[in-house]
């Protein structure tokens, strides 16, 4: 039976926490499902940006929500780390949601028909929470989802839906109990410890609020009611539910330590190397001209350099590491080759770059990644160690040394340290010269090459398993995409209730 699924991957934009889900998507709409992505404005160009082949329209529908506490540039406005971008002022919006309802239940989701009912004695909230409360409900009215895939770093989030949207009931004499016809999965973009589960995350950004505002989190996700008197249940019962959903890790067991040791729900799974998103503007070079990728992608010997999609989190770390391999351009070492560093939209407009030799640089504001790593003759490529980036240069089979700029770059590093892949160079210790030994290292030993070559087989086998007709899958390879598929087929095989009842 088909199935409408809906993504919301991260409360941010936050490109590595995206692009992974967008595999899964293109094969659960090949089998035929309904896709649909959810979240604030920023985060549209990237699902904008992932079109089908020659086509001039996004592949999946997105549905905008907290339009008013995250308007369009948050992201860039607010670039921090990951942990202190997250507020709370979107989980009372959330909370808010289940008070909306159709005037007309077999009428439209159009604003004349949408209704907001506080339970008696309530106090009204803002204009702009109200409304950011709705949007969530519109899309979730509108999509409807059998499944829903949220990412690690909306536990909270995903929690708050399971309690409000997740339960059902025949009458008001049954207990609550989870509807048949919905899931929810999480996806975790990055390698996390055991113990750093998501109900655990959830538990750390309930440390945001004050005792009283827990206790009213809890009492309006799971009874309905506006209050700050003590709840019915405690913390671990109220963050117990995300015990219970499927968690995929985007990325082969093989690259992760041995001794780490997750519970059956948690599955390592295909690498989810995206293709390339259309950029929506041009890519330009530190001469404000438009850049010819074909060109550039021909050269012979290019030495890569990127931050991430992020840059800007870190700008002067990436800025000291860009200026070091311009630098290092300049040794014989290097004679034969070609830099291209990836400075973003901000960076490349810096009048800093006017002094390099530009017949042996390109700096630019954005770079087909993918494509460059796939098609390019890449000598070395100098990466700042997201997961998403590791993961191109394993799967394409590239060497390339980690300069860990912050988050979790620097464990990314160690395990591939702890798998005979020693390419990290530390940040305080970048400089040309250290670059130079660097590009050195990687490049001529071949012990490291072997293990690399075997990483990459793995990723291959992984990523390469939907893509094969049905006959010829291995059925011992799971897959992202066969998970959440077993997950919907399991849905038909439990008799749905002719009636629903109430829902929360």
């Amino acid at each position: 039976m088909l199935k409408r699924v809906l993504f919301w991957p991260d409360v941010y934009k936050e490109q590595g926490h995206w692009l992974p889900t967008l595999k899964w998507a293109d094969a659960l709409h090949s089998a035929g499902h309904t896709v649909r992505y959810m979240g604030i404005l920023d985060c549209k160009g990237i699902i904008n940006s992932y079109k089908e082949d020659n086509a001039s329209s996004a592949k999946y529908e997105f549905l905008p929500i907290f339009q008013n506490m995250y308007p369009k540039g948050y992201t860039t406005e607010s670039s921090s780390d990951p942990n202190e971008r997250w507020k709370t002022w979107h989980i009372w919006a959330i909370l808010y949601s289940q008070y909306f309802e159709l005037s007309d239940e077999n009428g439209d989701v159009v604003d004349s028909n949408i209704e907001f009912n506080l339970p008696s004695g309530a106090r009204m909230p803002s204009r702009d929470l109200i409304e950011d409360a709705k949007s969530i409900w519109m899309a979730w009215t509108q999509s409807n989802p059998n499944i829903v895939v949220s990412g690690y770093f909306t536990s909270l989030e995903t929690l708050l839906l399971y309690w409000i949207y997740g339960l059902e009931r025949k009458n008001e004499e049954e207990e609550w109990t989870p509807r048949a016809d919905l899931n929810f999965v999480i996806s975790t973009t990055y390698l996390r410890h055991p113990q750093d589960d998501p109900a655990i995350r959830a538990r750390v950004n309930l440390q945001s609020f004050s005792r009283h505002e827990l206790h009213k989190i809890i009492n309006m996700a799971t009874e309905g009611i506006i209050s700050t008197d003590a709840p019915k249940m405690t913390l671990q019962q109220f963050t117990q539910p995300l015990e219970t959903f499927d968690e995929l890790i985007p990325c082969p067991r093989e690259y992760e330590y041995d001794h780490y040791k997750h519970g059956f729900l948690v599955h390592y799974v295909d690498p989810c190397i995206t293709k390339e998103l259309s950029s929506s503007a041009q890519s330009i070079d530190s001469e404000g001209e438009p850049i010819n990728w074909p060109q550039y992608i021909a050269k012979e010997n290019i030495i890569f350099v990127s931050a991430g999609s992020q840059v800007l989190d870190y700008e002067d770390k990436a800025k000291n590491l860009f200026h070091s391999m311009c630098k290092a351009m300049q040794s014989p070492q290097l004679k034969d080759c070609f830099l291209i560093v990836a400075a973003g939209s901000k960076l490349v407009n810096s009048p800093e770059w006017k002094n390099y030799d530009k017949s042996k640089i390109l700096i630019a504001s954005w770079v087909p990644q993918r494509k460059l790593l796939e098609e390019g003759d890449v000598k070395c490529a100098i990466i700042h160690g997201g997961l998403a980036t590791i993961k191109e240069c394993v799967y394409f089979n590239r060497k390339f040394v980690i300069n860990p700029l912050g988050k979790d770059q620097i464990d990314n590093a160690l395990r591939l340290k702890y798998l005979g892949i020693d390419n990290m160079l530390s940040m305080a210790n970048v400089n040309p010269n250290t670059l130079l030994d660097a590009i050195n290292r990687v490049t001529s030993d071949y012990r490291l090459e072997a293990k690399l070559d075997k990483l990459s087989e793995v990723f291959h086998v992984l990523e390469d398993e939907d893509a094969k007709e049905p006959a010829f899958q291995n059925i011992s390879i799971k897959t992202g995409y066969k998970i959440i598929q077993e997950i919907l087929d399991a849905q038909d095989v439990v008799p749905l209730p002719s009636s629903q009842g109430d829902m929360r």
